[in-house]
């Protein structure tokens, strides 16, 4: 999964935001620093977000987070 949320980001040439956990997951893949500027942990800094699919598993919280967002 990560490789794609690289792919996407550097195609699309935006930071990805992820919560504080992915991000400490990321840096443990001890990732180039070319690699790991494409991720953020503000959520402002990006309109492409990674979320854990249990944020998802509800049509009441996906309107939630697409609320929060729009």
């Amino acid at each position: 999964k990560e490789k794609l949320f690289l792919e996407v980001a550097r195609i699309l040439r935006k930071k990805i935001y992820v919560g504080a956990a992915k991000l400490q997951l990321l840096e443990c893949l001890e990732l180039p620093e070319e690699d790991r500027k494409w991720f953020t942990s503000n959520e402002q800094e990006s309109h492409i977000h990674v979320v854990p699919m249990w944020m998802l598993a509800s049509f009441k919280r996906m309107k939630y987070i697409s609320n929060q967002y729009s």
